[in-house]
């Protein structure tokens, strides 16, 4: 099948700090993967995007497309055709569902929609024998409810969700190709990001309640999260693609930090104009979700990645978009 956007030259307005490389971003009109796509670009790379969604490619997007292609990662010998066509240097793989509480209501459908497709893009890099460096979205879900903060990428793999036991499998079966076919890749566990583009998860929910003045906090506030702005996210992934190993380790992305629920949601109600407002807990239950995560990021910050945002600042773009929306 061609591809249904054709760019050769979209790069061209950017900087070209990395010549003639060609990343290839699965889940492509999703919010990680977009974002992937416009900062690989934005560094000179060439980006290849996957997707089975056409529609979803927002605008500004298309601009960074070498090409985009139809895709839902289920047929090898399609994505073999790929691979020997573009030849990419990096692969992120962003595709999949990103939802704690519809894994719950459907586990069978998300280990599906996780593994099948990440399963795929593996037997084909195997059948091609592509040495592209291949970066797993994965996420901090893995450790579940760690036993020591800061988590560090050595701590026990101990889910509390379908949704974390599925990325542990795709961990494993990254290991396993790693091991047994030659592999070349890294798991980026993804902690808690936020950014345009993003319609669930904290930052969204509270934003959109306290639009119409609902305060109420999921759970008590005083779980904590470890945040990091989807752009300095991207920024990581394009780190981990360069100058990781490779050989099937995990790497935290994340601040380092952890912050409060109940403070977070201060923060976004003094940006939206709303100081002084009353921030109550209450009674909805956290199925699946921590109690408290914050990342070990020396691994990370070992590779030379260090964040350019702060929470303040992504928070300010974030609400901003939120608003206009």
């Amino acid at each position: 099948m061609a591809p249904i956007l054709e760019n050769r030259k979209a790069s061209a307005g950017y900087g070209h700090e990395i010549e003639n490389q060609i990343v290839i971003v699965t889940g492509a009109a999703g919010f990680i993967g977009s974002h992937c796509a416009r900062h690989f670009a934005r560094r000179g790379w060439s980006v290849v995007g996957l997707d089975r969604r056409a529609a979803a490619v927002a605008a500004p997007v298309r601009l960074c497309w070498e090409a985009f292609e139809i895709d839902d990662l289920t047929d090898c010998e399609r994505l073999c055709r790929l691979l020997d066509r573009f030849a990419p240097q990096a692969i992120i793989h962003a595709a999949g569902p990103a939802s704690v509480e519809q894994s719950f209501r459907d586990p069978s459908a998300d280990f599906s929609a996780q593994v099948t497709p990440w399963v795929t893009l593996l037997q084909a890099i195997q059948r091609t024998s592509s040495q592209a460096r291949l970066i797993l979205c994965s996420s901090a879900a893995v450790y579940g409810n760690p036993r020591h903060l800061p988590v560090a990428e050595t701590a026990e793999r101990s889910p509390i969700s379908p949704y974390g036991y599925h990325k542990v499998v795709k961990e494993l079966l990254l290991e396993e190709y790693v091991a047994l076919h030659g592999a070349r890749g890294s798991a980026a566990r993804i902690f808690s990001t936020f950014g345009p583009g993003l319609r669930h998860l904290a930052v969204w929910d509270i934003a959109r309640r306290m639009l119409v003045k609902d305060f109420r906090l999921e759970g008590t506030g005083r779980e904590t999260r470890d945040y990091l702005y989807i752009e300095d996210v991207a920024a990581a992934l394009l780190q981990i693609a360069v100058s990781a190993q490779h050989r099937g380790e995990a790497i935290n992305v994340a601040s380092g930090s952890e912050i409060e629920i109940r403070q977070l949601a201060a923060l976004v109600g003094r940006e939206l104009g709303l100081g002084g407002v009353n921030l109550a807990g209450d009674s909805m239950t956290m199925v699946g979700k921590p109690t408290r995560w914050r990342a070990d990021v020396a691994q990370l910050r070992g590779l030379g990645f260090s964040p350019s945002f702060s929470l303040d600042e992504g928070l300010s773009a974030t609400l901003r978009w939120i608003k206009s929306v």
